[in-house]
């Protein structure tokens, strides 16, 4: 090892000059052996297209419609330089540093918006800047460019729905779900806007047995249901409450309708509340008791708009079920009546659509008056083609003729008598003139008969007497 290490330094003792030239030589010789005899090729690359300076985008307030389409955008890019360049450009580390981007300072200079816009984007190809052995450049690049849809943002505040999804755990009770702040601010292009039906977010409620806090994402959505990828929502997270307890709501049915309403009063409404009585209890006795039952309503004894309250606590003494603190243990059903009134009403016979009637023929329909009874706030608004009049001529021929008319009436109207009206069907011009023309043959016809007759019976003559 002694011997080594002196023969080394020997070495590097004696004409260290002429050595640190040939080693600056042979470098020498090798760049120019790699650069200038070793030809040039030309290899190709591909890259997706990126964005730089995006924040003109907020800037001048518009949005790229075709965004994602832009960026699935393969460049070739083509590249020339010596063998080993374009092997070393061609490693993984290298050919991951070979990009093609579009910088948007390009729609910097755009100005006002109005409508959906479509604008060619330069796009710039770029080679990794880390490999300083060897030189290589871009000969060509394609495409050079490529077209963005521009349109203006617009923003608007809208209501969040919420859509509960999932079971509670067997037993429990949830209630809607709440948050301090239900609205949010959602931005999209302006052009899209005629499309969006609702802002929702989804809260799983799956396997839940106590008060659920959590944090959902709202999403706009348009009227298919589909998820409209160009807006954002601001705040892109809210806080959603569930109260979860082991309630149970039990219905109450709408009470039956028995009798009938005297001639001289309209019915306008039958209303009842609370819908659902609040319980607690065994499940299982809950499950048995299916709904509420309030008495039926007599409409014979009704003279005027009357309201009734029911207890509801008799329909759950045969069970260990008590209400929950707070519910309410009465049904109150108000029953709205209206003095009728009567008013006549004209249909014009422009109105009356005709059915059935033969070809050939036409039909002149008279006006025809009805006198209707019911709420005067629903009659006085009427008019005879909101009746969506109708008359059926079926089998019909020409002449005059009675015909029942076919109306539709509103809730809580009805007409005093059958309705007709009077129709005039007549053959039309056409038909009259075929009509005319079959006579006329006809005739012909007949006096080309008699003709012929009475030459036959001429001759017959001729023949006997000279017989």
């Amino acid at each position: 090892m002694k011997k080594i290490v002196q023969a080394t330094k020997a070495f590097f003792a004696k004409d260290l000059l002429w050595k640190v030239f040939s080693i600056v030589v042979a470098i020498f010789l090798w760049f120019f052996v790699m650069n200038t005899l070793n030809p040039t090729e030309t290899k190709t690359f591909s890259a997706n297209v990126t964005f730089t300076n995006e924040s003109v985008l907020a800037d001048n307030n518009i949005t790229i419609l075709n965004e994602e389409e832009l960026k699935q955008t393969r460049v070739s890019i083509r590249v020339t330089g010596t063998r080993p360049a374009l092997d070393e450009l061609s490693k993984s580390e290298n050919r991951s540093g070979i990009t093609a981007y579009i910088d948007l300072k390009q729609l910097s200079t755009m100005g006002e918006v109005d409508g959906v816009q479509e604008v060619s984007l330069n796009v710039t190809p770029k080679l990794p800047s880390n490999i300083y052995t060897y030189s290589y450049e871009i000969s060509s690049f394609s495409p050079n460019m490529v077209d963005a849809q521009i349109d203006s943002l617009k923003s608007e505040i809208m209501k969040v729905q919420f859509d509960v999804t999932g079971e509670l755990a067997s037993g429990y009770n949830a209630d809607d779900p709440v948050c301090d702040n239900d609205t949010v601010t959602i931005t999209g292009p302006e052009s899209e806007f005629n499309m969006v039906s609702s802002v929702r977010a989804a809260v799983d409620l799956t396997g839940k047995d106590s008060d659920l806090s959590v944090a959902v994402a709202p999403a706009v959505y348009d009227i298919d249901g589909n998820i409209m990828e160009h807006f954002t929502v601001d705040p892109s997270v809210i806080d959603v409450t569930v109260g979860i307890s082991r309630r149970w709501q039990i219905p109450v049915e709408e009470p039956e309708i028995i009798g009938e309403l005297d001639e001289n009063l309209a019915l306008e409404s039958i209303d009842y509340s609370p819908k659902y009585i609040e319980v607690e209890g065994v499940i299982d006795e809950i499950n048995a008791v299916e709904s509420i039952q309030l008495p039926p309503i007599d409409l014979s004894t009704v003279e005027s708009t009357q309201t009734t309250t029911y207890d509801v606590r008799p329909s759950l003494k045969d069970t260990d079920i008590q209400l929950v603190d707070g519910s309410p243990t009465e049904v109150t059903v108000t029953v709205t009546v209206t003095a009728k009134a009567s008013r006549d009403i004209t249909v014009s016979g422009d109105d009356i659509a005709v059915t059935g009637l033969a070809d050939g023929l036409s039909a002149q329909v008279n006006d025809v008056r009805l006198t209707l009874n019911g709420d005067e706030n629903i009659i006085d608004a009427l008019t005879g083609a909101q009746l969506s009049p109708s008359i059926d001529l079926s089998g019909l021929g020409s002449g005059w003729h009675s015909v029942e008319l076919s109306i539709t009436l509103p809730d809580n109207v009805e007409v005093r008598n059958i309705p007709t009206v009077s129709v005039l069907i007549e053959a039309t011009e056409e038909e009259t003139e075929t009509t005319q023309n079959e006579e006329d043959e006809a005739t012909e016809e007949t006096e080309a008969a008699t003709q012929e007759e009475t030459e036959t019976a001429v001759e017959e003559e001729t023949s006997q007497d000279e017989t």
